[in-house]
């Protein structure tokens, strides 16, 4: 008898799992054929109506289930390669580059404006390595991941963040926010570093 439920159990799991794995999902492909400007995707997010929208290797795409819109230069997006995509709560697209020399962008109200305040002369001609957001008291913060730190915007002011400020290197690979309500900032940080065993004591390993 116990080998019979034994038995019987381990076949009722095999027939449980090859349910499973039989799923099969309609997965559709597109390409420059079916109007995209570029099949090379760097990011993606889905705003409150429902439309897709892709930063690519030369602009913005947004596809909204039926056609697609290329935004270029004509719309108000600088021509050039965007590695991040975000979209706040009031909707707003937020266009991100790879390099902090050029700007970043917004699409509201139908058009493509770029950030007034320049990023700060000691950040130029960095890496982006990533870029998020959030609300504080109300407000709305962008964070930027850098080959230097990181940066900020709140306000309509930059901000930096480093070293100095207690960050364990200044080569940051990634920067992600969380929304909990009893924190008025939580933020995780992976950043490159590395230590040699003389560099720590025990209470620091």
């Amino acid at each position: 008898m116990i080998f019979a439920r034994k038995a019987f159990k381990i076949l009722f799991f095999s027939a449980l799992l090859n349910g499973v794995y039989a799923q099969s999902y309609f997965v559709q492909s597109y390409t420059l054929d079916d109007g995209l400007n570029t099949n090379y995707i760097h990011d993606c997010a889905q705003d409150n109506t429902g439309r897709m929208w892709f930063s690519t290797e030369t602009g913005v795409t947004v596809y909204d289930g039926q056609k697609w819109r290329n935004f270029g230069e004509k719309d108000g997006l600088r021509k050039s390669e965007y590695f991040y995509l975000k979209i706040d709560n009031s909707g707003t697209v937020w266009a991100v580059p790879f390099f902090t020399s050029l700007p970043v962008l917004y699409y509201r109200e139908n058009k493509w404006t770029q950030l007034k305040e320049n990023i700060p002369d000691d950040f130029k001609n960095n890496l982006i390595t990533s870029f998020d957001l959030q609300y504080e008291n109300g407000k709305l913060v962008l964070y930027f991941g850098t080959s230097k730190g990181i940066l900020y915007y709140s306000q309509n002011k930059w901000h930096s963040l480093g070293q100095k400020d207690g960050l364990i290197s200044n080569k940051t690979n990634q920067v992600k926010c969380f929304d909990i309500s009893f924190l008025p900032r939580f933020c995780i940080v992976y950043a490159n570093f590395s230590l040699n065993d003389d560099d720590c004591n025990d209470d620091q390993r």
